[in-house]
Formats: C-alpha cells, sequence, structure tokens
C-alpha cells in the first residue's frame, strides 16, 4: 500500500474530466509510476480503461472501469471507488446508456458524500458532480445541470483550484444558453474568464472563445449601460485585439477564428471541428445580413466550406450537425435567391444551389441512418427534428421524403424522448408533428398532437414553446371556423409571448426557429381574428376589441424592435392620447392577407376601426409600396406622374375613409404607428388629388403611444451639440454643405461644433457627459437597416452602429438632468432593397435614449438638406410654443413651395420619430 496523499494525486491525475462540448472528453494526463493495488492487476485496469475510452472501445471500456471499481471497494478506498465509476458513468454516457450513467454517478456521489474531507477530496468531487452536470444537460434537464454545475464551480474555488473553476463556468454559459439567457451567459464568461485569457493556450481558453463568439452571432453584444460591463467588455476586446468598432457578427467571426487557431495548435481535432461548426454557422449569419446578392452568396460559400471541414474531420455528433445546418442553409439560400431581384447573378449561381442541394435532400436517408447510431439524447432528438423540417421545407419543389416519411422521423423523436424523460424534446417533436398533419388537414389529429405538446410544455412552465403550440391550436380551430376557440388559444398565445419577451430574442437553430416564421405571425394573424370579431359587435364589446388590437399591434412594435437588436432592451408604459396631445389623431394601420385594416384614434373619442384594400392580395397592397418607395427616391430631375398616381392610392387607403371625421375633430397632428413596408413611405408625401397631406397636417412617427415620454421640446432653454463630416471618409463621397449646415444651426441655438476630423465618437461621449445638450445634431453619411449591425452613422473614426450610439449618446446618462430633447440625423438613408429598412431608423430613434428624432429615409441633396434644416430650427426659435412636428411642416412646405425643390424628392424624406410635441 502506498501513502494516501500520492494515492490521491495520482487519483486526480487519471480522472476523466466533464466535457466542454457535448460528448468529448479532455484527454487524461500522463500517467506517472504506477502503484501495486490490493488486488491482483489491478495496476493495469485504469490504464487499460482511459486507452479503450479513448480509442472509442466504449463497451469493454465499461467493463474495465466496473472491474477498477470492484477493485477500489474491495480495498475500502472509497476515493478509488467514486472516481472509477465516475468515469463508468461518463463512458455510459457514450454508449447512451442513461440509467446505468444516472446509478453510477448516483454512487459515486453517495461514497464521496461519506469520505473523508480534504483538498483533494473536494478535487475528485467537483469532477464528479461536473460529470454529473454534463449528464443532465445531454438529457435535457438544463436547469438541474445549471444547479450542479454552480455547486461544482464552489467546489473547484474551495479545492483552491480556479482554472477548474472557470471550466465549469463554460458550462455554465452553455446551460444558461440552452434556457434562452444569452445576456446572462455572457456576463458569466466575460465576469469570470477574465483569468484564462491570460493563462497559456488550453482546451478550456478554446472552449471559452468558442462560447462566446456563440453568444455574438446570436443576440450580438448585449445592451448593457453599467459602466462595470462596458469597461469589462472593453477589455476583453482590448485583450483579444478585436476592433470595438465592427458590429458583433463580425466579432463573432474574429473571436472564433482565434479558437480555431488555437485549437489547430493544440492539435486538437474535435475543437477544431466544433469551431470550424460554429464558423459556419456565424457566416451563415453573415449571409442573412447580406442585401447584396454577390456578397449574399460569397457569405454562403464560406460557410458550406466551414461546414465541409467539419465532415472530414469532426465526430459524429458534430458531423451530423453539419450536415443538417448545410441542409437547412442550401434551402434557405434558394428561397432567398428565389426572391432575390438581382436577377443577373441570381441565374449564374442559382442552378449552382439547387443542384448542390438536390444531392444533399436525396440522400436524407443516409443522414437519418447515422442518427439512428446516435445514443439516444436531446441531440439526436433534435437532430431529427431539424431533418423533418428541411424535408418538409424541400416537398414543394423536390420529390423526395413523403409525408408519412417525415411523420415516421417525429414518431420516432417522440419516443426517443419518452424514453429518456427530456419533456423539453418531446414537446418539440410532437407540437412539429403536429404541424405535419396541420399542413395536410388532418385537423383532428394535428390538433391532438399540439394539445399533448402543449400540456408537456406546460407541465414544465416551458412558456418559450408553449406559445407555438397554443398558436398552432388557435390556427388548427381557425381553420375549421371554430373563431371564437380561436381567438382564445390566441389570446393566450399573446399573453405568453408578453411574459417571454427578452427569452425570444434568440432564435433555435436546433429546430429552425425564426422570428418572422414563429412569432410575427402570430400578432398578426390574432388582430386579423379581433377585428373579423369587431365587424360584427358594437358598443362595449366593441371597444374592447379594439383596444384589444391596438394593444396588440402596439406590442408587435415592440416584438421587432427587441428582434431588430437581439435584445429585449426597451421599457414601456401606457400612455393614453389624450394625455399625450389633445390635437392629435393616432393611426395604426396594418397590412393582412387580403385587406389593410386601420384603427384610428381621436382625443376624447371611441376607437374607430376602418377596413380598406378589401380583397387585394398583401403582395399587391407591398408591390404598390415598394414601387412608390422607388419613385420617390429616384425622382428628382422630373415629377414623374405615376408618384401622384400612387400616392393618392395610399391617401384612399389609409387616409379617405377617415378625412371628413379627421377634418371635423379639428387636429392638427397625425400620428401613425406604421406597419411593415408602410415605414419605408414618408406619410407627407400622401396626396388627396388636390394637396399633400404635410400641407394640411403636422405628421409624426412612433413604434408606439408606450415608448412615448411627453414633454414639449420648450420647456427646456436650446442648447446644441453639432457634429458633422464634409470630407470623404470610407469611400463615402463628400458632403460639402455640411459646413454651412452647422453654421445655420450655431447662428440660430448656441452651439458646440465638431466637425470632421474632430467628429469622433469619444469626443460625442466626452462633450455630452460634459454638457446636457438638448439638441444634438449629426449631419453625415448613414444607413437604417433591418439588421441591427447594418445600422450606423458615419465618424471621422469609423461606423458608429445602433448600439453603438446607445453607448456614444447616453454615456453620461446616469449623471444627466434630463435626455437628449432632439437628435437630428441628416444625409443618413434607409438601405436599398431592404424591405423592411426603414425599422433601423426607429431602432436608432428609441436606443439614442432621445425623446425625438428627426432623419431622412433616403439622402438628399446637402443643399436642400441645409436649407430645409435652417428653416427647421428657424421656425424651432422664432415661434413661442411650436411643436416639433408643426416646425418641420412648415420647413418642409417652404422647401415644396420653392420651384427649385418642389419635387417630393427633396422634401419628403424628412420624419420625425417618437415626441411629435
Amino acid at each position: 500500500m502506498f501513502a494516501k496523499r500520492d494515492f490521491a494525486k495520482r487519483i486526480l491525475a487519471l480522472m476523466l474530466f466533464a466535457l466542454l462540448g457535448l460528448i468529448t472528453p479532455i484527454g487524461v494526463r500522463a500517467i506517472g509510476q504506477e502503484h501495486s493495488l490490493p488486488i491482483a492487476n489491478s495496476q493495469s485496469l485504469i490504464p487499460r480503461a482511459t486507452n479503450l475510452y479513448q480509442t472509442g472501445r466504449f463497451s469493454e471500456a465499461a467493463t474495465v472501469w466496473k472491474q477498477a471499481a470492484d477493485a477500489f471497494a474491495a480495498s475500502g478506498d472509497k476515493l478509488g471507488q467514486a472516481m472509477a465509476l465516475s468515469n463508468l458513468s461518463l463512458t455510459y454516457q457514450q454508449l447512451g446508456e442513461w440509467q446505468k450513467a444516472s446509478d453510477a454517478i448516483a454512487s459515486s456521489l453517495t461514497l464521496l458524500k461519506n469520505a473523508p474531507s480534504g483538498t483533494q477530496h473536494r478535487k475528485i468531487l467537483a469532477q464528479t458532480l461536473n460529470i454529473q452536470g454534463r449528464l443532465q444537460f445531454t438529457l435535457g434537464q438544463t436547469e438541474q445541470a445549471l444547479t450542479t454545475w454552480k455547486t461544482a464551480a464552489d467546489t473547484y474555488k474551495q479545492a483552491g483550484d480556479e482554472t477548474g473553476a472557470i471550466r465549469i463556468i463554460v458550462n455554465q454559459a452553455q446551460a444558461l444558453q440552452s434556457l434562452g439567457n444569452y445576456n446572462q451567459a455572457w456576463r458569466t464568461l466575460i465576469e469570470n474568464g477574465k483569468i484564462l485569457l491570460a493563462e497559456k493556450e488550453s482546451i478550456v481558453k478554446v472552449s471559452l472563445l468558442r462560447k462566446l463568439g456563440d453568444i455574438l452571432r446570436v443576440v450580438g453584444e448585449p445592451s448593457e449601460v453599467d459602466r462595470y460591463w462596458i469597461s469589462l467588455w472593453q477589455d476583453w476586446q482590448k485583450s483579444l485585439e478585436i476592433d470595438e468598432k465592427i458590429d458583433s457578427l463580425e466579432k463573432s467571426k474574429q473571436i472564433l477564428q482565434q479558437s480555431l487557431e488555437i485549437a489547430q495548435r493544440l492539435q486538437i481535432n474535435q475543437e477544431i471541428a466544433e469551431n470550424q461548426l460554429s464558423l459556419g454557422n456565424t457566416n451563415r449569419a453573415l449571409a442573412a445580413n447580406k442585401k447584396n446578392a454577390a456578397q449574399y452568396y460569397e457569405q454562403i460559400k464560406a460557410a458550406r466550406e466551414n461546414y465541409d471541414r467539419v465532415i472530414s474531420i469532426g465526430a459524429p455528433t458534430t458531423k451530423l450537425q453539419a450536415q443538417l445546418n448545410q441542409l437547412s442553409l442550401l434551402l434557405e439560400a434558394e428561397q432567398w435567391l428565389l426572391e432575390s431581384r438581382e436577377g443577373n447573378i441570381v441565374r449564374e449561381v442559382i442552378s449552382e444551389i439547387q443542384s448542390e442541394l438536390r444531392d444533399k435532400i436525396t440522400n436524407w436517408r443516409n443522414i437519418e441512418a447515422e442518427i439512428e447510431q446516435l445514443p439516444a439524447s436531446r441531440r439526436s432528438i433534435y437532430d431529427r427534428i431539424n431533418l423533418a423540417q428541411s424535408l418538409r421545407k424541400a416537398k414543394g419543389n423536390l420529390s423526395i421524403a413523403n409525408d408519412q416519411e417525415i411523420a415516421q422521423l417525429l414518431e420516432s423523436a417522440v419516443q426517443q424522448a419518452e424514453n429518456i424523460k427530456d419533456a423539453r424534446a418531446e414537446s418539440y417533436a410532437l407540437g412539429t408533428l403536429g404541424t405535419v398533419y396541420e399542413q395536410n388537414r388532418q385537423y383532428n389529429k394535428a390538433t391532438d398532437l399540439s394539445r399533448a405538446a402543449l400540456n408537456l410544455s406546460q407541465a414544465i412552465k416551458a412558456a418559450d414553446i408553449s406559445y407555438r403550440w397554443e398558436w398552432q391550436i388557435g390556427r388548427l380551430l381557425k381553420a375549421q371556423e371554430n373563431k371564437k376557440d380561436a381567438l382564445e388559444y390566441y389570446a393566450e398565445s399573446f399573453k405568453t409571448l408578453q411574459s417571454l419577451r427578452s427569452d425570444l430574442v434568440a432564435s433555435n437553430p436546433e429546430v429552425q426557429f425564426t422570428f418572422r416564421d414563429s412569432v410575427e405571425p402570430i400578432y398578426r394573424q390574432y388582430v386579423d381574428l379581433l377585428l373579423q370579431k369587431n365587424a360584427t359587435e358594437q358598443g362595449e364589446i366593441a371597444q374592447k376589441n379594439l383596444e384589444q388590437a391596438r394593444k396588440v399591434i402596439e406590442a408587435l412594435q415592440l416584438a421587432e424592435l427587441d428582434n431588430f437588436f437581439r435584445d429585449a432592451c426597451l421599457t414601456t408604459q401606457e400612455v393614453q392620447i389624450d394625455k399625450v396631445d389633445a390635437t392629435a389623431a393616432v393611426l395604426y394601420p396594418i397590412i393582412l392577407e387580403n385587406r389593410i385594416e386601420i384603427i384610428l384614434s381621436l382625443p376624447g373619442k371611441p376607437l374607430r376601426q376602418y377596413t380598406t384594400a378589401k380583397n387585394i392580395p398583401q403582395k399587391e397592397v407591398e408591390t404598390t409600396l415598394n414601387i412608390l418607395q422607388k419613385l420617390l427616391a429616384d425622382s428628382r430631375n422630373s415629377q414623374d406622374p405615376d408618384i401622384l398616381t400612387y400616392s393618392r392610392q395610399l391617401y384612399d387607403w389609409l387616409i379617405r375613409p377617415a378625412e371628413t371625421e379627421l377634418k371635423n375633430s379639428r387636429v392638427k397632428t397625425l400620428v401613425f404607428v406604421l406597419d411593415g413596408l408602410l415605414r419605408n413611405i414618408p406619410m407627407a408625401v400622401l396626396n388627396d388629388g388636390n394637396q399633400y397631406l404635410i400641407e394640411q397636417y403636422s405628421i409624426a412617427l412612433t413604434p408606439g403611444l408606450q415608448l412615448l415620454k411627453p414633454q414639449p421640446l420648450t420647456e427646456v432653454r436650446l442648447t446644441a451639440l453639432a457634429a458633422g463630416l464634409s470630407e470623404a471618409r470610407e469611400n463615402f463621397k463628400p458632403l460639402p454643405n455640411v459646413e454651412s449646415e452647422l453654421r445655420l444651426i450655431q447662428a440660430k441655438i448656441p452651439s458646440q461644433e465638431l466637425l470632421n476630423t474632430t467628429f469622433t465618437s469619444q469626443a460625442i461621449q466626452t462633450n455630452i457627459e460634459a454638457s446636457p445638450f438638448p439638441v444634438v445634431h449629426i449631419a453625415t453619411h448613414g444607413n437604417f437597416s433591418s439588421k441591427a449591425e447594418e445600422t450606423f452613422i458615419l465618424t471621422w473614426d469609423g461606423r458608429v452602429n445602433v448600439k453603438q450610439i446607445d453607448r456614444v449618446l447616453r454615456t453620461g446618462e446616469l449623471g444627466r438632468r434630463q435626455p437628449i430633447e432632439l437628435l437630428v440625423l441628416s444625409a443618413c438613408e434607409t438601405a436599398q432593397g431592404d424591405n423592411q429598412a426603414a425599422l433601423g431608423l426607429a431602432g436608432v430613434a428609441v436606443r439614442a435614449g432621445a425623446r425625438s428624432t428627426l432623419a431622412t429615409l433616403w439622402q438628399v441633396s446637402d443643399k436642400s438638406t441645409s436649407i430645409l434644416i435652417g428653416q427647421f430650427y428657424k421656425e424651432l426659435t422664432e415661434n413661442k410654443d411650436i411643436a416639433k412636428a408643426e416646425a418641420l411642416r412648415r420647413a418642409q412646405v417652404y422647401l415644396l413651395k420653392n420651384s427649385e425643390y418642389q419635387l417630393p424628392y427633396y422634401w419628403s424624406p424628412f420624419v420625425l420619430v417618437g415626441n411629435w410635441q
């Protein structure tokens, strides 16, 4: 027998540490000088078991680990027995023998509970808890895994092993991601990983960076206004040599590349494969942000290449993930290219995409066979669901799997989930199976499956799944003309969505979740049903329906912004229109499948509903809006008669039915809460046949009254921070009239100027911290996009994206006595070809913390802009008690009456977002 201290060290050296990937152990450290055990030939048991495990001979490894556990038990050594049982559990996990794995880890923990306490005991206990957490995580018991890992991390710290604690913290971040708590996962990593960044390269560092790259891809940089978190994240970026000004997807790509390079130097094939998989996913996300077909296709090719590398070197589960991701990627790319307007580029690549897709999708049975080889786990269940989703999407244009085969694939997923008692995965599988039956109009079967899925998700309080099945049951009831019960389920789904908010900012690619397909339609369909019902109601019931419909429309606006930021960062408050402005009317138009519905709110009056564009398909309405947008932005030299045709059509849809009531109510301002493509059209250009809407009313836009903080501008003394670029930067052309624009501002309002080289993001921060300017005027190139990463303003030292705008403009907020009253962004524009680009404008408006934002929907001549802006400030300063919307109206009409600038191209793109007073 040898000394217990030496033996304990040897045990630690032999311990199979718990996983950082899904089922891939960190290698066992080299075995030192051997010591004899009290049972014959026991000296060779641990090295043999270790070698068998590392070479993938898991059945044989399990036998030897069991022999080792028996040998330690016979000698009365509880630490040795606990170590062997933990590794036996890890081996059973590889075999998918979950009950045996659970029994082994439970026996190990019982032994450790009764063993003498000490540093070595704590280290073995921590490692054993880590393995137990991995077992729980693999079986879908994520909350239990998180609790277990927290205990493991504490135990490591008690043993003085900080690196071991960090290893567990990385696992905790993975569990938090799985639960949808991405912001908390991000904070967990950056707060606890700083020690590791300073250490030598290791597999733990590889995994830490990979997890961080994954988080940045899914939710971007969390919105932290707390200086502590901002400072920590800035330190991380400096340490990793990441440019703070690039968007979060590019940061994800750079961090994953660093992780990959370390894995390659360490020659850890599985970690190399995991990083290639993550890089493929990030390239895919980058592709989704590219509106130009050539850029899109280049990113698609990069993603495919990453997936191909995974398939060549990864473990079976990682290879499968790459194959499934590649398949869904090709389906997504085909759809994008088919819808693209860039015909020449599409013709060059669409046949290539379709050819590769055909090859891969027709081999789906090979993928299914590979899934069958995996032990039952949440991973294999999600793989089945993912494959079924791709087969379902491919059905329309390829003759591959039939509905029965897709159903069988999902039934197998349901059975596996039942076997391992993973209620979350079972709910996903049942609900997806219900969708298959729904598409085949087998409504009774679909409803039964959907109810079963809902019961499971509700039993485990998985609201992030429940809302989907509530919605699905609502759809099924609606399809069967049971609108009353359908409304109840839509109401429940909406209520669940409202309770979730922050958990919906990230998509779940494992089950092909997207906001556009899985969240947004719920709001629209619910409003559709509410307003259909309301057409048959009167009095108080009708008002309640309209109030609920308005609430849903505003909630949709908020949900779209949450999804835009990938962060539920906005706070809301309910505001009645009478309390905001007794002379303003609010219009809520929403585009539905076969009509446009408008809810009109007038001060002191009941809500009113009217329906237009009846029986006109949604695509036809959207085509009209697209044509008008293009005509307005391109017609700078002559009045295109089609502009009046389309602007009159839009007036007839939105204003004409309420024209008389608006005039009789004597309202002065029209406030629009716009939906979809309507956001890309300046409401000022609507024409009644004689004059433009801006000639009759002040006009403002808002993402919803719940985001307003009412306060007239005239209550504060006006001072301005005026900044701009007149010189060319980053391939953007010069704006020579910016200097005269800033001079005009200085002539009207006391101003601090930042021009060209002095116009940097740091200079803006410094000046705003030093003085609470009510007005911040920025004259520079900028871009509004439906993607936060592509929404930015240009400063001398680079681009400031929408999330950085938050930090630049609100840096001193905690110490400020008042927020920015008016933010002006001239020379900015919405991204061409982006149907929801104006969402970026709304995003800037609410994220900047300004009460009101004045911006342009397209870039106008900077000379005419200078004139309009000068007139706007003149109206603000020379007319007491004038509202911002009215000052803008007068400035636009001033330009409209100028023969040189009377075309809508020059005056109509200026829009006021937020508080109009």
